[in-house]
């Protein structure tokens, strides 16, 4: 599993492809985009922007899409870079995955509470 908190991101080689990835998508960009303007487009800081690209932080799941996002590329694009396939994710999954981003709070309630509803029917209705 690949870690996703900061003190860990250090030991773990992923982040520091993740940051290459992220240089690599600025540069081949036309025009080229300024971490200063990846970091407005994702909604984080120029700071984090950096740390990322150095590999010496790691963000969030939320953080990876918004940032692929920002550089036009997918959020599987990125997950793959960050090894995240060892999840053995479909990528009906993952497009899954990146579809609950664009849900606000509320959304993700309902849906978290109909998926518990049709979990536990389905668990009756078996038994």
């Amino acid at each position: 599993m690949i870690p996703l908190s900061s003190k860990d991101a250090t030991v773990d080689p992923r982040w520091k492809g993740f940051g290459d990835w992220i240089a690599d998508k600025q540069r081949s960009a036309s025009p080229s985009v300024s971490d200063r303007e990846l970091a407005r487009r994702a909604k984080v800081s120029h700071t984090t922007i950096g740390q990322l690209k150095r590999g010496s932080t790691a963000t969030t799941p939320e953080t990876v899409i918004d940032i692929a996002r920002a550089l036009g590329a997918t959020e599987q694009e990125a997950f793959v870079i960050l090894g995240m396939n060892a999840y053995n994710l479909t990528a009906e999954e993952m497009e899954f995955a990146g579809l609950l981003k664009d849900l606000n709070l509320y959304q993700k309630r309902v849906l978290k509470q109909t998926a518990r509803a049709t979990r536990e029917a389905l668990v009756t209705a078996a038994n």
